[in-house]
């Protein structure tokens, strides 16, 4: 079982930091693997399949298809190859922050040779650490995972109903004009409300009867 951080509950001019939504303790930890060395990503595979611990691995070779994957889904732990044909890893780790489904996800940059500056630039660039790959054996693996997973603490239904309330008299009382597309990303980012292009409106989310106030896109 992954453990989890302490919950909070938040206050009103509290700064929300991005979080995931809910988890039972029967879901599998959803891996994104940037990886070109298929060699490679099948010995990463069978070393996560020897954690003990429920992993779903998916496997990218280029950044196409990674954009793609951390668009349309939801990842508890990224790995980013640092060599990679179309990029680097520095070039992953900026798609996944301007990715609002992800930009919140742990992400650890791997590397057949880790060098200092190659890990002072991942770092800095967001990831919780920097790795050489011939460490990745299952205990380190298993330890990397309860890392990244019990850093991000979960949101419970209470929390995030609490969080909509919040946001939507915030936005109902706002004196000065609100960027929607900027709040849209934020709530996406966090959790609370679909990214750009999905089929159900965002706005939907603060429509409630209890409220006079109506949340809704801005058309032009």
């Amino acid at each position: 079982m992954i453990p989890t951080a302490q919950e909070c509950t938040p206050r009103r001019g509290a700064l929300f930091h991005p979080l995931e939504m809910p988890h039972t303790p029967d879901d599998p930890v959803e891996v994104l693997l940037l990886e070109d060395s298929r060699f490679d990503a099948a010995t990463l595979e069978r070393e996560f399949g020897r954690t003990d611990l429920k992993v779903n691995v998916t496997v990218t070779e280029d950044l196409t298809a990674y954009s793609v994957a951390i668009r349309e889904r939801r990842f508890d732990v990224v790995l980013l190859d640092y060599v990679i044909p179309d990029g680097d890893g520095l070039a992953a780790c900026a798609l996944l922050s301007g990715t609002p489904r992800n930009a919140d996800v742990p992400r650890v940059m791997i590397s057949n040779e880790v060098r200092h500056d190659m890990a002072v630039a991942a770092l800095k660039s967001g990831c919780l650490d920097c790795l050489p790959k011939e460490s990745l054996g299952p205990d380190m693996l298993r330890d990397l995972l309860i890392r990244a997973v019990g850093a991000r603490p979960r949101w419970t239904p209470h929390l995030l109903n609490e969080i909509r309330t919040l946001v939507r008299e915030e936005l109902a009382s706002a004196s000065v004009p609100v960027d929607l597309s900027q709040v849209q990303f934020a709530l996406a980012a966090i959790g609370i409300t679909a990214p750009t292009g999905h089929k159900s409106d965002w706005g939907s989310i603060f429509q409630e009867e209890e409220t006079a106030f109506v949340f809704r896109k801005q058309t032009h």
